[in-house]
């Protein structure tokens, strides 16, 4: 029994109270103030990163004309903005000409939603990629008709009735016919 009560003890005898000296006690409240201050620094900017990400991706129009600035060129192509594994999506038109692709940016203008997010399961056809030379900038995608939504937004934007009628008609003059992109 005194053998088992031996093996059952704790190697070391732990003190049960102590007390800091003065020193100690400075140290560890420089310690503490430090972790306060990195704690709430480090709070601080995940609450300002996570604003940004939410302004980020909500639809925008000032937002999306800023990505899209540079853009040198536009392809529409066929299908959605995530196109299927080992299938070349077939390109339906490029603009490449600066005034036509500086047309077609300041065309799109979307009614801002405000908090709200709208989204529909579909990937969207057709897609207008805009490329800076040879560099993918964004990829937006035309929803029924009549909403549009980019890359990096949660849900889609809602077009103005001009900004719908001109991608209409562009993608008609250009020999596509509704059922292309329904």
């Amino acid at each position: 029994m005194a053998r088992l009560r031996r093996l059952l003890q704790p190697p070391l005898r732990l003190r049960r109270s102590r007390s800091f000296s003065w020193k100690e006690k400075r140290v560890m409240k420089k310690w503490l103030n430090r972790l306060a201050i990195g704690c709430g620094s480090l709070l601080a900017l995940l609450v300002i990163a996570g604003v940004a990400l939410f302004y980020a991706t909500r639809p925008s129009e000032r937002f999306f004309r800023w990505v899209v600035s540079d853009a040198t060129r536009v392809e529409v192509r066929q299908g959605g903005m995530v196109p299927r594994t080992g299938v070349t999506p077939k390109i339906w038109f490029e603009v490449d000409e600066p005034h036509a692709v500086r047309e077609l940016i300041d065309n799109l203008r979307i009614i801002d939603p405000g908090n709200m997010i709208i989204s529909c399961g579909s990937q969207g056809n057709p897609t207008f990629d805009f490329y800076k030379g040879s560099k993918l900038i964004t990829s937006v995608a035309l929803h029924h008709g009549h909403r549009v939504r980019a890359m990096w937004w949660l849900g889609d934007a809602t077009l103005t009735e001009d900004s719908r009628q001109y991608l209409l008609t562009l993608l008609k003059s250009h020999g596509l016919t509704e059922d292309d992109f329904r």
